[in-house]
């Protein structure tokens, strides 16, 4: 099982190159169930917002609909997790979304985060691998 970061889905609708083809190798095998993963229902506004402002409003309401019907384990984001997530900012530098992201992986003993954010390599419990990596499991 994988934490997905929202930079996967992103890339898959703003980037015409290497990175969007492989984020959408990805999603392509979440969505035939090859490749279980989990991620926090925050990743929807993130990624809505992000291709809303690369592409445009209905473009980011369609895939973001389409994003909720793949069968990825989708984490409420509640107290303890931004608990965690202060936490996670107090020992390193982190920003905010990201250091909920890494919460959200930790309260589901998650150590394998999908990312091009380096700042996750800051966190010794987890391995980061980068999309051009999980395109190849």
């Amino acid at each position: 099982m994988y934490y997905l970061d929202a930079n996967v889905f992103i890339s898959a609708v703003i980037d015409a190159q290497t990175l969007g083809d492989n984020s959408g190798l990805i999603l392509d095998k979440i969505a035939r169930k090859e490749l279980s993963c989990t991620t926090s229902l925050l990743t929807l506004d993130e990624v809505c917002y992000v291709i809303g402002q690369n592409k445009d409003r209905r473009t980011a309401i369609r895939f973001c609909e389409n994003f909720l019907e793949l069968p990825i384990n989708f984490v409420n984001v509640d107290r303890q997790i931004m608990a965690s997530s202060f936490d996670l900012m107090k020992e390193f530098p982190l920003l905010p979304r990201d250091a909920i992201h890494a919460a959200t992986a930790k309260s589901r003993y998650l150590t394998k985060i999908i990312s091009e954010d380096a700042d996750f390599d800051k966190l010794p419990e987890f391995q980061r691998l980068t999309i051009a990596q999980a395109a190849r499991l």
